[in-house]
């Protein structure tokens, strides 16, 4: 073999070599090319753990806001189950008994019934969930004692002040300041008012609902007559 041939030889091999090494430096680039194309793709794929946590955030408290407003719809046209209603009547219930035993208590003092709630001396919830009272006031001269109003003859005389907890004021609870008791001034068997041989008071609960009302009556007999079943009555 002559010199030139052995040139030849050693040039192709650096040539084969510098070829293989070219390559080889592609495929590199190539494959570090993809590596980070990968990484960016799964990176806005998946976002910064605080921007996500805000957007999830977001979306809940739209939910949440939304899940509210269901909710205080279905409050306000709902018609309450059997044992929320038997709740409320309870609620009512005792209520009467208390107006019983402080009517009775003022008569043996007085002498005669009177409409004036806040001169019985009767004292409920912070939270009423009813309205109460009479619808004409008694017409019996109390000159005698000054302190006597019978125009505080609804519950509305107990609105602000202390209730039985004595740690909030009185007020009334969803749809019950909006009842009017002259409405259902046809069920009063008595005229709802007051004098010296008795009374009759009216009671008017929401069920729920506000033209869902339960009407009560009660008397110096300590009768409990629920004149209108408001959960027969058409939501």
């Amino acid at each position: 073999m002559n010199r030139k041939n052995i040139y030849f030889i050693i040039l192709v091999l650096v040539l084969l070599i510098f070829f293989f090494k070219k390559n080889k430096n592609q495929d590199s680039l190539v494959h570090l090319a993809t590596h980070i194309e990968n990484i960016e793709t799964n990176k806005s794929k998946t976002q910064n753990p605080l921007v996500e946590k805000s957007k999830n955030t977001e979306v809940k408290s739209e939910i949440y806001y939304k899940d509210n407003i269901v909710l205080n719809q279905k409050q306000k046209d709902h018609t309450l189950n059997e044992i929320e209603i038997n709740k409320l009547r309870s609620a009512a219930k005792i209520f009467m008994a208390s107006s019983y035993a402080a009517q009775l208590s003022f008569f043996i003092e007085n002498n005669y019934y009177t409409t004036d709630l806040v001169a019985t001396g009767l004292i409920t919830d912070e939270q009423l969930s009813f309205k109460a009272g009479f619808l004409e006031p008694s017409n019996i001269n109390t000159n005698d004692n000054p302190k006597i109003n019978p125009q505080q003859m609804t519950t509305d005389a107990f609105i602000g002040r202390k209730g039985l907890g004595d740690e909030g004021e009185i007020n009334y609870r969803s749809f019950v300041s909006e009842v009017d008791l002259s409405s259902y001034k046809n069920f009063c068997q008595r005229g709802c008012s007051a004098n010296e041989s008795g009374f009759e008071m009216m009671i008017a609960m929401p069920l729920g609902n506000s033209n869902q009302i339960d009407v009560w009556l009660v008397n110096e007999k300590k009768e409990f007559i629920l004149v209108q079943d408001g959960a027969k009555v058409q939501p």
